[in-house]
């Protein structure tokens, strides 16, 4: 897990796939009835700067990041980066990320 001073954590959460059958293509009709079921297809890679300095604020961190689900993120701990993954806007994923107290800062897609 850690070496000398570097901590690598990899987070992932998930969303549960719908019951059923959505179909192998997707056509309009199919690509409905995923968003019906609430997944998004325009996931997109964010990376943020985040204060992080010791294995307790990547903690914090990572709880913050578990809770709205449907984000999967990497933190680079002697960076002080946060890469995310997730369906939700920056604003939502600054928002959250601005509940763990620390300075963050949005560096841009990935």
């Amino acid at each position: 897990m850690a070496s000398g001073n570097v901590i690598e954590m990899k987070m992932v959460s998930r969303i549960s796939k719908p019951s059923g059958n959505i179909g192998k293509t997707f056509g309009d009709s199919n690509k409905k009835s995923i968003l019906a079921h609430g997944l998004d297809l325009q996931r997109q890679e964010h990376e943020f700067s985040v204060d992080v300095t010791c294995e307790g604020c990547s903690n914090a961190v990572s709880q913050v990041l578990n809770k709205p689900g449907g984000v999967e993120f990497d933190i680079d701990l002697p960076k002080k980066k946060v890469c995310i993954n997730s369906e939700h806007s920056v604003d939502i994923l600054l928002e959250t990320l601005e509940k763990t107290g620390k300075a963050i800062s949005y560096l841009g897609p990935k």
